[in-house]
């Protein structure tokens, strides 16, 4: 019987494990700390979820902060994650987060409310965070919308997004950025084959 109630815990443990590690499966971005101008120098060159990530990088740039993203829709989901020994500000008042489009326009994040910002001082060090962030409308307007004051621009923005996520996956987002604290940069690009 003991020997029962092991082997059942074990299993159970097993599918915990399996289902969180599908839930944390955020693919559509990846980036690295590094100086915003060395962003030409980092080149993703395979990504699977067997074998990982695979990208080129300068000395320059810090692999131990690195960040994971996913588009949902209107929002874009951010997992930062520090596996350096300092701790990184973070604040509401200090990050900033941008979409970078290919024909060079920036569009800043919308954190939402002071109150439900994930970070309010430091990440740090062997930790992450999650941040869920609004795409502002203009850049829906710019890509998706041709009437955005319309009494029915709520409708189409919503049908838009649905039926071009694919767009926004790589095709139209260059890069995203996010700045920490005014001291940390991460830059994501898109992973191939999103």
């Amino acid at each position: 019987m003991k020997q029962f109630k092991k082997t059942g815990w074990l299993l159970v443990l097993i599918l915990a494990a399996c289902q969180a590690t599908s839930k944390l499966a955020i693919n559509d971005y990846f980036g690295i700390a590094m100086p915003a101008d060395e962003q030409r120098y980092f080149q993703i060159v395979s990504y699977s979820e067997k074998d990982g990530i695979s990208y080129r990088n300068s000395a320059d740039m810090n692999p131990n902060i690195y960040a994971w993203a996913e588009v949902l829709g209107k929002d874009i989901q951010i997992k930062i994650v520090n596996n350096s020994e300092e701790r990184i500000t973070s604040s509401y008042v200090a990050d900033q987060f941008s979409i970078n489009t290919r024909d060079g326009k920036e569009y800043i994040l919308y954190k939402g409310r002071n109150t439900d910002y994930p970070v309010h001082g430091f990440i740090t060090s062997h930790t992450s965070k999650e941040y869920f962030l609004r795409i502002p409308s203009k850049f829906w307007e710019t890509i998706g919308m041709e009437n955005p004051d319309s009494h029915s621009a709520e409708y189409l923005e919503d049908f838009w997004t649905g039926m071009n996520t694919n767009q926004t996956k790589g095709k139209v987002i260059k890069t995203i950025t996010i700045n920490l604290g005014g001291q940390i940069t991460i830059v994501l690009k898109p992973v191939p084959g999103k």
